[in-house]
């Protein structure tokens, strides 16, 4: 899993290497863009998959819904198995 944290919602273009990362990895990686809300709790979301290409929008929630996020993540994604390959 590749992550970029951001203070507002940037262009697709502004991150589109994390997108590459995870693409490179492939394996169902995914790749995070977390918008973190200055003086506020509210986080923006928006996953990215290397096994469909697809990219959701932006979900709003808590941290909560993150660590909702990030256990999903942890349970499909399969890049470690990328990594065991490459030592």
């Amino acid at each position: 899993m590749f992550a970029e944290v951001k203070s507002h919602v940037i262009p697709d273009s502004q991150w589109d290497q994390m997108r590459r990362h995870a693409d490179a990895y492939g394996h169902r990686c995914i790749a995070l863009l977390v918008v973190e809300v200055p003086d506020s709790e509210l986080l923006g979301v928006r996953v990215y998959t290397s096994e469909d290409k697809k990219l959701t929008e932006v979900v709003w929630g808590d941290e909560e819904h993150l660590g909702r996020v990030l256990a999903r993540a942890r349970d499909i994604h399969e890049c470690w198995k990328q990594g065991q390959l490459r030592d």
